[in-house]
C-alpha cells in the first residue's frame, strides 16, 4: 500500500551507505535505505516469506532477502525474480 505525502522518519546523516534501516509508519513496516547518493523507502516485507528486507543485504539499488536471495528493485520494491 502506498503511503502518501511525507513522514520524517531521521536525519540524513544517520544513514549508512548500504545499511537498510526499519521504522514503522502508521503501523507498516518501511526500510528506508541510503545507496549511490540517494535515500529509497520500500515495504519491509519480502513478499514471497514475510521476513524483514531491512536484514538483507543492498547492492546497488537492489536488497536481497536474507532467507531465500531474492532480490527487490528499492527503486519501485517490486521483486527482480520469480
Amino acid at each position: 500500500m502506498p503511503i502518501s505525502g511525507h513522514t520524517y522518519l531521521c536525519r540524513f546523516d544517520v544513514l549508512e551507505e548500504g545499511v537498510p534501516r526499519r521504522f514503522e509508519v502508521d503501523g507498516v513496516p518501511v526500510s528506508l535505505v541510503l545507496t549511490e547518493g540517494e535515500v529509497f523507502a520500500i515495504h519491509d516485507v519480502c513478499s514471497h516469506s514475510a521476513v524483514s528486507l531491512s536484514e538483507g543485504e543492498v547492492e546497488g539499488c537492489t536488497v536481497e532477502c536474507w532467507l531465500h536471495g531474492s532480490r527487490f528493485d528499492l527503486r519501485t520494491g517490486k521483486p527482480l525474480d520469480p
